[in-house]
């Protein structure tokens, strides 16, 4: 797998993230060709940083969605009057414990490997 521009423009919106929202650190994440995995760890409740309000998940994660789509528009697909990168919703899941966090740390690591087995892979 090569990553692409729209894949450099996630990579890059994610890793700022924690610039906009605090409280929160970033840990692994992969850019796949058809869909992204990323660990966002709460050490305290989300803020966004200019405003100093609560931040939910949701909200972060539509922040991310919001402005790789806008940056997306703007720098890669100009010419394209309408472009979504994303499906509306998104797949959450808790992690407890220590044990939950490697293995879901191996699981996003490891996705790759899975991209051939893919139904959208060519």
């Amino acid at each position: 797998m090569k990553e692409n521009q729209v894949g450099r423009l996630l990579r890059k919106i994610w890793t700022e993230l924690d610039g906009i929202f605090s409280g929160i650190s970033l840990d692994v994440f992969i850019v796949m060709p058809n869909h992204f995995h990323g660990i966002i760890i709460f050490k305290e409740t989300p803020k966004y940083k200019l405003a100093q309000k609560s931040a939910t998940l949701s909200q972060i994660i539509g922040a991310f969605k919001s402005k790789t789509n806008v940056f997306a528009k703007k720098q890669i697909f100009p010419h394209l009057s309408k472009i979504e990168l994303w499906q509306k919703t998104f797949y959450d899941s808790v992690i407890r414990n220590d044990a939950d966090l490697e293995k879901t740390r191996e699981n996003i690591v490891n996705n790759v490997l899975k991209w051939e087995l893919d139904e959208y892979h060519q």
